[in-house]
């Protein structure tokens, strides 16, 4: 008979075998005890998959991509790519598409009242450069929005391709900027290890933004990822940076 597909262990295998390993063992404990033990273990049944399952739906909530292993995802659709579609971006991106509409609006609206020739429906070289006004005015402001990442000093293979750009605001994590740009360059350095194999760097300034990201988090014991907000750090949109391998 024909082997059956292979399953990919992923975390909520992990997650369903832990629990029902707890509950077994919890279970037979029970039973074995008695008076106030007897107790206290009927207690730990019934709360502890309660925080568990509670747990479980706020990252099911706030990032369901990571119940699932790297095999799970369709060849299709790249890990970085659901990541991005599923997670904080979406937001962002929509914010950054409304501002960019409103501010090429208001462009084309003072070019078309500055000219005060009332006829504006019948002349068409006007409405045309009206038109140009607002692609060029929507194409700056979109990219004033994004993060310029140059990726070619990770790996001679990825000299000559286009800088990666991330849509962020102030307010973006930290780890969000880190993740985006660990997907990008995952073939090449090993995952969670920025600020040991490789880091970013300011293109202009040269300054190095070593103190961030996941390691240096969990470091400082404070946090598991690193939530600051980009501009606490003095990241902001429209700088260009460089990923830098560490020697």
């Amino acid at each position: 008979m024909a082997d059956g597909p292979n399953r990919n262990l992923n975390p909520l295998w992990i997650i369903s075998l832990f629990l029902s390993l707890t509950e077994a063992t919890v279970g037979i404990a029970a039973s074995q005890a008695d008076g106030w033990v007897q107790g206290l273990w009927a207690i730990f049944s019934v709360v502890f998959p309660s925080v568990v399952g509670a747990v479980f739906f706020v990252f099911l909530w706030k990032k369901p991509f990571v119940f699932y292993a790297p095999r799970d995802f369709s060849l299709e659709t790249p890990v970085g790519e659901y990541v991005e579609a599923m997670g904080y971006s979406g937001i962002r991106v929509l914010k950054a598409v409304e501002g960019t509409v409103r501010s090429a609006v208001d462009a084309a609206l003072s070019t078309i009242i500055s000219s005060g020739s009332g006829t504006v429906g019948r002349d068409t070289d006007q409405i045309r450069a009206a038109v140009d006004d607002i692609v060029a005015t929507a194409t700056e402001d979109f990219l004033s929005r994004a993060i310029e990442v140059d990726l070619s000093r990770i790996s001679p293979k990825l000299r000559g391709e286009e800088p990666l750009r991330v849509f962020v605001d102030e307010l973006t994590p930290v780890q969000y900027l880190t993740d985006q740009v660990y997907f990008a360059i995952s073939r090449y350095v090993r995952p969670y290890r920025y600020g040991k194999d490789w880091v970013l760097r300011d293109s202009v300034s040269g300054r190095v933004f070593k103190d961030m990201g996941k390691i240096w988090a969990v470091e400082k014991g404070s946090r598991y990822e690193d939530d600051r907000p980009l501009g606490e750090i003095g990241i902001h949109p429209g700088m260009e940076l460089a990923a830098v391998k560490i020697n």
